[in-house]
């Protein structure tokens, strides 16, 4: 079975290279060009290619545009963006906007045609350094969900600041100008909200969670 694809890139130089890399690909055949989104979505219901090899950023109907309204008319066709930019904004948007795959302009010619393969089998194809970035966020953002939410007055974060740097009860006070038993409702306060027994775990467990820094000198 022969994939047809079209190439939409507003760059006619960029076309021009990109089929003569697919030219010699057994298995592929570029039916069509456009030179923008609206051009790309023009070409599909005309064509019914089964992967559109789509520029992201392309003047007037960008390719995120295009794409949305090429899943919306054509679903069962692939869309694969090639972009000289892999932002996380653009990359995002892309997959938002329905696309299989995401790769650089600047990837080896030889793995293009795997990359529309590999879409048209219906499987996701990430440029291998968006596929990391992507996999980090995801890491650092189930992270920041598993910490517990803390909502502390201004107070409460100024006593606990001062409480990391080693000061004591009386020094706090003298420092906010409060009494020694204001600061010792503030401690109290911090125990309970941090979920610990004592002064050393709550400073340790604000360190965990980044609320304080032991390494800023000391006071």
């Amino acid at each position: 079975m022969t994939i047809r694809v079209i190439i939409a890139d507003d760059h006619a130089i960029v076309r021009q290279g990109i089929k003569a890399v697919l030219d010699n690909e057994k298995g592929i055949e570029v039916v069509g060009e456009a030179a923008n989104g609206s051009q790309a979505v023009e070409k599909v219901c005309e064509l019914m290619p089964d992967v559109v090899l789509m520029d992201v950023r392309m003047p007037g109907t960008s390719g995120i545009s295009a794409a949305k309204s090429i899943r919306m008319a054509r679903p069962e066709v692939k869309i694969l963006a090639l972009s000289a930019y892999g932002s996380d904004e653009d990359v995002l948007a892309s997959l938002e906007a329905g696309v299989c795959g995401y790769v650089m302009k600047d990837m080896h010619p030889s793995k293009l045609a795997h990359s529309i393969k590999t879409v048209y089998e219906g499987k996701l194809e990430l440029d291998p350094s968006i596929a990391q970035r992507l996999l980090d966020k995801a890491v650092t953002d189930i992270e920041a969900s598993s910490k517990p939410e803390l909502k502390l007055t201004k107070r409460e974060n100024d006593v606990l600041q001062l409480l990391g740097k080693g000061l004591r009860n009386k020094e706090i006070a003298a420092v906010l100008w409060i009494s020694e038993k204001t600061v010792k409702v503030y401690v109290s306060n911090l125990l309970k909200k941090l979920e610990v027994e004592s002064r050393l775990e709550l400073i340790l467990k604000a360190t965990e969670l980044k609320l304080v820094d032991l390494d800023k000198e000391q006071v």
